[in-house]
């Protein structure tokens, strides 16, 4: 019986791939938006914003 270490359970991931009918500007401005994880991620209950101006960003993330 082979005991796996933790890192060997998480060697999978899930990909995919979608063509947008957007600019690539328009895409940024949605994804780099104050607090866009609450639209975006699945698993993201709050993106409350610490910092959010012209010389850098920071937030939290609360994960449900």
């Amino acid at each position: 019986m082979r005991i796996s270490k933790i890192s060997d359970n998480y060697r999978k991931s899930i990909t995919r791939k979608i063509q947008l009918s957007f600019n690539a500007e328009h895409i940024w401005k949605a994804i780099s938006k104050e607090s866009n994880l609450e639209l975006f991620h699945p698993y993201c209950k709050r993106n409350p914003t610490l910092i959010w101006n012209d010389d850098g960003h920071e937030d939290e993330i609360h994960y449900m």
